[in-house]
């Protein structure tokens, strides 16, 4: 029992899965291909999947044992493997995954160079030099990075480190250590020369450095100059690499450029423009014929790059390889032709091959997602409803909404899903690799909810989509709606009408008081003519009594003149000034202005008398009138022409005539009428 192995119609071996290279057992009881070419087999402890997809670019090789891969390289026609237990090698055939670890170099392997059919090795304790099978330190400079070729001095080679530059000698020997450049310090990373002889170093963790050295490269011209936040707006995870002979910086953000002719820094608009995401790359390496690899934290994109040409050939996402894990800060390939390279991972590596555009990738635009459960509930209940439902409509108690999805196209490739919940969002969500939503106490109202599927590469599905309505309480459904519509005209009409009465009300109300305002304002004017009426009556009959008064004391007087004078005084005389004088006393004119004043101040008074005591004369009504005045009987005596006596009696006789009790005011009664 040894996995499975797969052969072409001819016989000839094309690939073998085991447990080396994927299978959990290698018992294999049964086998089974899928419309995809995918293999299932049936093992004695569950099913094994094997990916139909042999051609996709890219291939994943674990190497077990060999820990956190830096760099690699192929020399001798072996893999090496700089890890961070120290440097591996293997054989070529990377189905065999068996490494042995080469004598002497254990602890942090940084970088491996091959110059001169010698490889180099970047170690933490030093430098090591390996040809011909032959281990031998060429530094012990702790701390040792990276290796790069003097352009303009054949013989030398340059390496950074945490404290200095050092500067190698090329012998028939092979590499040997000269000298460290004098007059620089610093923990430097990666270091490139530009074109006029400048060497730019970036710093393991802050900034970037030009440096000018002599050409004997032994010594610092000129202080170094120092770029940092002032240039590229921040002044950590900055690295230096070249570009078609062009000295070129990354930030993960932007990449810039070194400007000659104006001694500066500049962002390198061309690259930015046309490499897209790529710009924010943190590694470049040169691969042959203007080809060059940009690995960025979300994807690794091969490039070519002629002059103002620049053409994507092939992107991989970092995700691809989540399961083995680039090295975070330290992601590194090898280019092994202008088209492939190995990718250093956690515990393995993988294979790229940007020539292998794989057209089985573009089958997700043929699917869409499936719905596999439709739930709707509320605090208490939970409830299922089919899958081909069509325009539901849901009781707003249950309005907490969950789906449940799967994918079609089967791969060893993870997809990802996105939605948009119509209604709520008009913005597509990402909700990660597992295809479950839920929609919690969704408001009344129509929505949509809209799904698709996204492969690593950003290709995308079919669209699923689900129309849904969270239907109002009862208290608020179109009937209840119509009914609060027509409640509230009415409301509203009787509002109305209420309004009008209320406003015709106080409208009468006000009318009502501007009458009773005018009634009061008549009768305060009535009063004041009564009272005025009254004084003028009141005067005129004063003048009448002091007349009458006048008239009977001189009528007195006569009479005590002819007592006197006896028939001195004639008759004649005397009967004719009586007779004036009777005539003048209660004259039927006076009389008549009396009772037409009296009237005007107690209208219809005679009248009222008259009606209820049709049984008194003129002289009782007279009688009357002066009672209502509220005058006395010696005030009513010279007014009649009778003595105070007489007007008792005739008060007697009144009272008789208005039937009144022996209590009873006679005046009261004549003021009461």
């Amino acid at each position: 029992m040894d996995g499975i192995a797969v052969f072409d119609p001819n016989g000839s071996l094309l690939f073998k899965t085991n447990m080396e290279n994927g299978l959990p057992n290698n018992t294999v009881l049964g086998i089974e291909t899928d419309e995809w070419q995918n293999i299932w087999v049936a093992l004695d402890i569950g099913i094994g999947f094997v990916s139909g997809n042999r051609n996709k670019g890219f291939e994943i090789k674990e190497i077990p044992g060999s820990g956190a891969i830096y760099s690699t390289a192929i020399f001798e026609n072996q893999l090496y493997l700089g890890t961070n237990q120290g440097l591996f090698v293997k054989s070529l055939d990377l189905n065999d995954s068996k490494v042995s670890i080469v004598p002497e170099t254990q602890d942090q392997i940084w970088d491996l160079k091959i110059i001169d059919n010698e490889l180099l090795v970047a170690h933490n304790q030093g430098s090591i030099s390996i040809k011909d099978g032959k281990v031998k330190w060429i530094s012990r400079e702790t701390g040792a990075l990276n290796f790069v070729e003097d352009p303009y001095n054949p013989d030398l080679v340059l390496q950074s480190t945490y404290n200095r530059i050092l500067v190698y000698r090329k012998t028939e020997n092979g590499l040997e250590f000269r000298n460290h450049i004098g007059g620089f310090t610093n923990l430097i990373r990666y270091i490139e020369f530009d074109h006029m002889g400048n060497i730019w170093a970036s710093h393991m963790h802050r900034g970037i450095y030009k440096i000018q050295v002599n050409d004997a490269r032994d010594t610092v011209l000129m202080e170094p100059q120092y770029y940092g936040e002032e240039t590229f707006e921040k002044d950590h995870g900055i690295h230096v690499f070249n570009v078609e002979k062009r000295i070129i910086f990354t930030t993960g953000e932007q990449l810039y450029t070194y400007d000659d002719l104006k001694d500066t820094i500049t962002p390198y608009d061309l690259l930015n423009d046309n490499l897209g995401k790529f710009s924010s790359s943190h590694r470049i390496v040169k691969a042959p014929n203007h080809m060059y690899w940009f690995i960025g934290k979300e994807f690794i994109g091969l490039f070519s790059i002629f002059q103002d040409e620049i053409e994507l050939i092939r992107e991989f996402p970092t995700s691809l390889f989540n399961d083995r894990l680039l090295v975070d800060g330290f992601e590194n390939l090898l280019p092994m032709d202008d088209m492939a390279a190995i990718l250093c991972l956690q515990n393995g590596i993988a294979i790229l091959d940007a020539s292998i555009n794989n057209s089985s990738f573009d089958l997700i635009n043929q699917y869409k997602p499936l719905v596999q459960s439709i739930e709707m509930s509320n605090n208490n209940r939970t409830v299922s409803l089919p899958l081909n439902t069509r325009g539901i409509k849901i009781r707003h108690t249950f309005n907490t909404l969950s789906f449940r999805f799967s994918f079609p196209f089967i791969s060893e490739l993870p997809v990802s899903y996105r939605y948009n919940l119509e209604g709520i969002s008009n913005k597509w969500l990402d909700a990660g690799s597992i295809p479950e939503f839920r929609f919690e106490r969704l408001p009344r109202g129509h929505y949509n909810l809209k799904v698709k599927a996204i492969d690593l590469w950003g290709n995308e599905s079919k669209m699923y989509s689900l129309a849904f309505e969270i239907l109002p309480p009862l208290t608020a459904s179109r009937w209840a709606i119509l009914f609060y519509t027509l409640f509230a005209i009415t409301v509203l009409f009787m509002f109305r009408r209420w309004g009008i009465r209320q406003t015709r009300k106080k409208e009468q109300r006000q009318h009502e008081k501007r009458e009773r305002e005018l009634i009061r304002l008549r009768n305060e004017k009535l009063r004041d003519e009564v009272r005025f009426k009254s004084k003028d009556l009141a005067n005129s009959t004063m003048a009448i009594i002091r007349k009458n008064e006048f008239l009977i004391d001189l009528k007195k007087l006569i009479k005590k003149h002819k007592d006197e004078l006896g028939s001195r005084y004639p008759d004649k005389y005397f009967n004719y000034l009586n007779r004036k004088i009777d005539e003048n006393i209660s004259s039927r004119d006076d009389r008549q202005i009396f009772e037409n004043n009296f009237e005007r101040a107690h209208e219809q008074f005679f009248q009222k008398m008259k009606t209820e005591y049709p049984d008194l004369t003129s002289s009782d009504l007279q009688l009357c009138a002066y009672l209502r005045m509220n005058l006395s009987s010696k005030e009513i005596a010279p007014l009649l022409g009778i003595s105070v006596r007489g007007v008792e009696n005739h008060r007697y006789r009144l009272r008789k005539k208005l039937e009144l009790e022996h209590d009873e005011s006679l005046a009261d009664k004549i003021l009461g009428i």
